[in-house]
């Protein structure tokens, strides 16, 4: 009987060889990457929230090596042959068709020439947005030694604003749907970042936005309900502490709800846009002959509210 065992047990060790750190020889790959996401902390999530990833590899001259992929059980992990080396890794979760990169042709690309744009095919006007995907965005460097194998684990943050809307109080034309407006958003983001939020123990990059244009996202079809409510879902590019969104409501071409500037509530709120981990907010938009108030209805502990004149 302890003979068999002993076999068992060496069987095992050689089948798990790679795992436990021998020769590079008895590997298949010298670079594991493990993704990580967790919107509370402690278990890994990622799989709950992103579908694919889609990984750019760079030297360590910055130029594009490859673009990979990977979905369904390969999304929390992803391993490499490479030379010895520095590299750098950038990786978006849940690019589809509603996102393009631009140029069409990146082989060889820097980082810093690279943007994402969203793609609206069916658009009449090019210059509107709508909602797109729940982008993650992570971003690791390494080097890649003559022997061993490179684990890291790298966190993907959120790289998307979720904003929800709930308008009362506006005497609109009975039977027809709104359009939520919302000016001052970002059409896309560089595939550099412009900061980092350090958070659950890692480091969360934040994707450059490309803040020197600004397009209006629109969300139509919106109804009211028989409690007096008009509500809305924003699915953009991230806010910055600059941005300055703007919110209004339509009826056809005709505007119900004046322009409602959301930045001077944000900022009195104290939500740091540059520096937070995830922008999923709700908010409750009350309209009272010429006031305007806004409250947060969700947003962790937050629980008072502002208003305009």
């Amino acid at each position: 009987m302890n003979k068999i065992w002993t076999v068992i047990i060496v069987i095992t060790l050689l089948c798990n060889s790679c795992e436990i750190g021998a020769p590079l020889e008895d590997c298949d790959y010298n670079v594991r990457l493990s993704f990580y996401y967790s919107n509370y902390g402690g278990t890994n999530q990622l799989r709950d929230y992103v579908a694919s990833m889609t990984d750019y590899l760079y030297d360590a001259q910055g130029k594009l090596l490859s673009v990979v992929t990977r979905t369904k059980a390969q999304v929390p992990t992803r391993t490499m042959q490479l030379p010895p080396g520095d590299y750098t890794l950038v990786s978006w979760g849940n690019l589809a068709e509603k996102t393009v990169v631009t140029p069409s042709l990146p082989e060889g690309m820097l980082p810093e020439e690279m943007n994402l744009r969203q793609n609206n095919p069916a658009a009449q006007d090019a210059a509107m947005q709508y909602n797109g995907e729940r982008l993650h965005y992570a971003r690791v460097e390494f080097n890649v030694p003559p022997s061993g194998v490179v684990r890291r684990t790298v966190y993907a943050g959120h790289a998307y604003l979720d904003l929800k809307v709930t308008v009362t109080g506006i005497a609109g034309a009975a039977g027809q749907s709104y359009t939520m407006r919302l000016d001052g958003t970002h059409p896309g983001y560089g595939f550099t970042h412009y900061n980092t939020v350090g958070t659950q123990g890692f480091t969360m990059y934040v994707p450059r936005l490309l803040r020197e244009e600004t397009v209006p996202h629109l969300v139509p079809g919106c109804r009211g309900n028989g409690y007096g409510e008009i509500y809305g879902e924003f699915v953009a590019a991230r806010l910055t502490g600059e941005t300055v969104p703007v919110f209004s409501l339509w009826q056809g071409d005709k505007q119900v709800l004046r322009n409602v500037e959301l930045k001077t509530f944000f900022d009195t709120m104290l939500i740091d846009m540059d520096n937070n981990e995830c922008q999923d907010f709700e908010i409750r938009i009350t309209v009272d002959g010429d006031r305007v108030y806004i409250q947060f209805v969700t947003l962790g502990d937050w629980i008072d509210g502002g208003s305009f004149g």
